[in-house]
C-alpha cells in the first residue's frame, strides 16, 4: 500500500515537473471528447446522407421508374440549356482581337461541357457544329485582319477535316461545305494564285456538298462574281468560276443545273466583255462591234444560252441608232433575227425574243419621224409640242441606273446645254416616287400617267433608262 502511494506521489511530482498538473489533463480530455463528438456527428450525418441518397437512387431505380426518368430528363434539360447558351459569333460586331478571345473562352467552355456524364451523342454533335462555326469565323476574320501566322486557319482546317472524315453524315456534309466556303472567301480576301489553287482543289474534293445544293452553289458563285466585278483583271477568278460550273454540271437538281448553265454561259462570254459592248458601240469604239460579232458566234454554237444574254446582246447593238450608224444596227438586227429563227418553235424563248426584235425594229423606224410631245406633267404643268433648243425624252424605271441617268441630265442641263428634259416613268407613281420627283429640279418635265401612256404607245420602249 505504501509502495502504491509512493508511486502516485512520484507520478504527480513528474506531471508537475513537465507542466501538466491533473487539472489541465482533465481539461484536455474534455476538449478531446467534445471535438470527437462533433467529428462523429458530422461523419455519421454525411454517411447517413450518402446512404440515404444511395438508398433514394436505389429506390427510384428499383421502385419508381417514372421519378427516375423525370430526374434524368431534368438533368438533360439543364445540359441542353447550357449548350443552347453557346452562341455563334457575329464577326461584324467585334474586332479580331476581341473575337479571338471570345472564341477561346467558348472553346474552353465547350471542352468542359463535353465532360458532362449525361451528355448524349446528339449533344456532342451539336457542340461539334458550334465549334466548327466558331473556328471558321475566326479563320476568315484572321485573313481579313491580315494575321499572317496562319494558326487560326490551320486550327479550322484540321477540325473541319476531322469532321468531314467522321462517321456522322450531317457533320461530314456541313464541314465539307465550310471548307469550300472558307477557301472561296480566302481567295477573295487574298487573291493569289496559291489561294485560287486551294479554292479549286477544295471545290473538286467537296463536290458532294455542292452538286445537289442550289443555295450553296449560288452562294459560292456569288462570292466569286462579286469579287470579279471589282477585280476584272484578276486572271484566277474565272478559273474558280469555271471549276464550280464543271463541278455542279452533273447535278440532278433542276435549279442547280440551271445555275450550271448560267455559269457556262458566263464562262463562254466572259472574255468578250459583253457588259460593255453597248457603251463601246455608242462611243464608236470598234472593239464593241468586234466583240458583238464574237458573241453572236458563241450563241450560234451554243443556242441554249439563257435568254437574259440574248436580250443583253439585242439591246447592246441598238446603241448604233444613237450615233447614226444605221447600217451597223441593220446588220446586227438581221444576224440576231436569223439566230432566233433557228430556235425550235417549242422553245418558249423564241416567241419572247421575236417580240423583242419586232419592238426593236419599231424603235428603229421611229428615228427621224415626227413625235407629238404635247401633254401634261404630274403637277399640272403643260408640255407643249415646241420648245427652245430641243427636247430629250428619258424613259426610266425605279432602278439605280435610271436614277444615275437623271442625275447626268441634271449635270448637263446646269452646264448650259439648251434642252428640255422630259422624264417618263414606266409605272404608276407610288408615294416614294412622288417624294423622289419633288427632288428633281424644276427645269425637268415629269409626264403624268396619261401623257406617259401616249408616249409609250408612240414609241415601243423596252429598256430602261432609254433616251430619245
Amino acid at each position: 500500500m505504501n509502495d502504491e502511494l509512493r508511486f502516485n506521489e512520484k507520478l504527480l511530482q513528474f506531471l508537475y515537473s513537465i507542466g501538466l498538473p491533473p487539472q489541465r489533463i482533465f481539461q484536455l480530455l474534455i476538449c478531446l471528447l467534445v471535438l470527437g463528438a462533433i467529428v462523429g456527428v458530422l461523419y455519421f450525418s454525411n454517411l447517413e446522407g450518402l446512404a440515404g441518397g444511395s438508398k433514394r437512387t436505389d429506390d427510384v431505380t428499383s421502385t419508381d421508374p417514372d421519378e427516375n426518368k423525370r430526374l434524368t430528363n431534368e438533368a438533360n434539360r439543364d445540359l441542353e440549356t447550357k449548350i443552347d447558351e453557346l452562341s455563334f459569333f457575329d464577326p461584324s460586331e467585334m474586332g479580331y482581337i476581341v473575337l479571338s478571345g471570345e472564341v477561346q473562352k467558348q472553346t474552353e467552355l465547350i471542352a468542359k461541357v463535353r465532360q458532362h456524364e449525361n451528355i448524349s451523342l446528339e449533344q456532342l454533335k451539336k457542340l461539334d457544329g458550334i465549334q466548327l462555326r466558331n473556328l471558321q469565323t475566326l479563320a476568315v476574320r484572321s485573313m481579313e485582319a491580315g494575321v499572317t501566322s496562319g494558326g487560326e486557319m490551320t486550327a479550322f482546317v484540321d477540325f473541319a477535316e476531322t469532321l468531314a472524315s467522321g462517321d456522322d453524315e450531317k457533320l461530314r456534309d456541313t464541314a465539307g461545305f465550310s471548307l469550300v466556303r472558307t477557301a472561296a472567301v480566302t481567295f477573295t480576301v487574298a487573291p493569289t494564285e496559291a489561294n485560287a489553287k486551294t479554292a479549286i482543289e477544295t471545290i473538286k474534293a467537296r463536290q458532294t456538298t455542292l452538286v445537289d445544293q442550289h443555295t450553296r452553289s449560288e452562294m459560292i458563285f456569288k462570292t466569286f462574281l462579286d469579287f470579279r466585278e471589282n477585280n476584272p483583271t484578276n486572271k484566277f477568278v474565272d478559273q474558280c468560276i469555271e471549276t464550280l460550273g464543271t463541278t455542279i454540271d452533273t447535278s440532278t437538281e433542276p435549279k442547280t443545273l440551271e445555275l450550271a448553265t448560267t455559269i457556262r454561259d458566263f464562262r463562254l462570254l466572259s472574255k468578250i466583255q459583253i457588259s460593255t459592248i453597248e457603251d463601246r458601240i455608242r462611243f464608236k469604239d470598234s472593239s464593241g462591234l468586234e466583240d458583238l460579232d464574237e458573241a453572236f458566234r458563241v450563241i450560234e454554237a451554243n443556242p441554249s444560252i439563257n435568254i437574259e444574254t440574248w436580250e443583253l446582246l439585242i439591246q447592246s447593238y441598238e446603241a448604233s441608232l444613237s450615233n447614226g450608224q444605221l447600217h451597223n444596227f441593220s446588220a446586227a438586227h438581221v444576224k440576231a433575227s436569223e439566230l432566233v429563227a433557228k430556235l425550235p418553235d417549242s422553245d418558249p424563248r423564241k416567241a419572247q425574243l421575236s417580240e423583242a426584235l419586232d419592238r426593236q425594229k419599231q424603235r428603229a423606224q421611229s428615228v427621224g419621224t415626227p413625235f407629238d410631245l404635247s401633254g401634261n406633267t404630274f403637277n399640272g404643268k403643260e408640255i407643249t409640242q415646241s420648245a427652245k433648243g430641243f427636247s430629250v425624252l428619258c424613259f426610266v424605271d425605279r432602278s439605280k441606273v435610271s436614277a444615275a441617268m437623271t442625275k447626268d441630265l441634271v449635270n448637263r442641263l446646269f452646264n448650259g446645254i439648251p434642252f428640255r428634259p422630259i422624264i417618263v416613268f414606266k409605272d404608276d407613281f407610288s408615294e416614294q416616287d412622288q417624294e423622289m420627283i419633288k427632288q428633281i429640279p424644276g427645269q425637268f418635265f415629269v409626264a403624268d400617267r396619261q401623257t406617259a401612256i401616249e408616249y409609250f404607245n408612240a414609241f415601243a420602249c423596252d429598256n430602261y433608262p432609254y433616251l430619245v
